[in-house]
Formats: C-alpha cells, structure tokens, sequence
C-alpha cells in the first residue's frame, strides 16, 4: 500500500500520533528559549501562551473529532483567562482565589468529558468535587473560611465511600433480583 493510500484510507486515520502532543512540545520550547533570551518579556507573555496553547487544543479536539483534547483546552482556557483578564484589570479577586479558578478549569475539565462521551459518567464525580470545591473558593471572604470549608469536605470521604458502596451493593441486588 502507498503512502497517499494510507493517508486517505479511514481504518488508518486513527492510529496517527496526535499532533496537540508536538504542538506542547514546540510550546515548551519556545517558553525555554523566551526565558533564556528575554527574562523580563516572559513575566508578561507565559500567560496568553496558556491561552493560546488552551485553544488549540480545543481547535484540535474539533477539528481531528479528538474529544479527550477538550480537558486540557478547558482547564488552561479557564486557568490562562483568569490570568490575563486579571492583568488587563477586567477581573479582580486575591491571590487565593486563584485556586477556585484551577478547581473551576479541572471541574469544567471533567464535564467536558462527558458531554462529549469521552468518559462514562465517572468524569462526573471528579467534575462535581471541583466544581463545589471552586464555588466555594468564590463564596468565601478569607482563605482561612476557605481552607476550613475544604478540611471539613475532606473529613466527610468515607462518608462518600460508604455511600457509594452502598449504591453498587443496592445495583447489584437490583440486577440479581431483575435476572
């Protein structure tokens, strides 16, 4: 078989490395050639080339219908803008509050799996824990309500696994008593 046979034959697009990963690389690159040759330049440009490096891959996630692009797309798009529009004076929130932006980006992160069936609903339970973890990182006035807020959420986990164990016994009776 020829190469353009193979370019063009569908059973071989997939098996193709994906290009956001060359993408990241050349990125990395890039930012250690700017910090080695301007140092003060990069304090001001590392954050739109988060932004830049989020649409792509959200660009490429559409574009190749490579939908797992979507998590890291979403994460930096959300992490990168609170950044730059926080520069530009758009946006004003402590230097705490950074955190409910990553928990914000991780939960949308997780969401966007599932919307786009990359994930089962698994992707939900992370992607709600952080999306809570996040609107409570916005609702708090200090970080030490904040902090003691995520202690107290942290201290509720076998209490969640309790309650997901008992959901799969609960399935499994449901299933051998249906069968």
């Amino acid at each position: 078989m020829a190469i353009s046979e193979i370019d063009s034959d569908p059973r071989f697009l997939r098996q193709r490395p994906s290009s956001a990963l060359g993408c990241f690389g050349w990125t990395l690159i890039l930012a250690g050639c700017l910090l080695l040759t301007f140092g003060h330049l990069w304090s001001t440009l590392w954050d739109w080339m988060l932004l830049l490096l989020g649409l792509y891959f959200l660009y490429s996630g559409t574009k190749y219908c490579e939908h797992q692009q979507y998590f890291p797309g979403i994460m930096l798009i959300v992490v990168a803008g609170a950044l730059v529009t926080r520069k530009l004076g758009w946006l004003h929130f402590p230097d705490w509050q950074f955190w409910s932006m990553l928990f914000l980006g991780l939960g949308l992160g997780f969401v966007s799996l599932w919307v786009t069936h990359s994930a089962g609903r698994w992707s939900l339970l992370p992607g709600g824990i952080f999306l809570i973890a996040a609107g409570m990182g916005f609702g708090c006035r200090s970080f030490w309500w904040y902090q003691r807020l995520l202690r107290s959420l942290c201290d509720l986990w076998p209490s969640v696994l309790i309650a997901i164990g008992a959901l799969l016994l609960f399935k499994y009776w449901l299933r051998r008593r249906i069968f």
